[in-house]
């Protein structure tokens, strides 16, 4: 699923949400993703637990040579993570940074 705001500066900021197979805790989920991260010159600002069963983080990089800020709120729920993800271009996000934000935040499974 994705929902996307009105495109700026050529970048439609966004929220997408994937479902990904993952036997592991939410913990080793955010282990294997702070790893992924450092590998592809990936920045965390910050990040944090939610509960027993979800994680949050805030992250900036390159991505095919564009400037991105992500946020990522990540529930493990079975044998699967269900990841909802903020994306806008480095210079949007202050102004669609908290639009998104709350978005990703309003993601919960039940």
């Amino acid at each position: 699923m994705m929902m996307t705001l009105l495109p700026t500066n050529n970048f439609a900021g966004n929220v997408n949400v994937q479902i990904q197979p993952y036997k592991g805790t939410i913990d080793e989920y955010l282990s294997l993703s702070l790893e992924q991260f450092k590998d592809n010159g990936i920045v965390v600002h910050a990040k944090r637990n939610i509960g027993k069963t979800a994680v949050a983080f805030d992250y900036t990089g390159k991505l095919q040579g564009q400037a991105l800020h992500w946020y990522s709120r990540a529930e493990k729920s079975g044998d699967h993570v269900y990841l909802a993800t903020g994306t806008a271009t480095e210079k949007d996000w202050t102004t669609q940074g908290p639009k998104l934000k709350a978005c990703v935040d309003s993601f919960k499974c039940d």
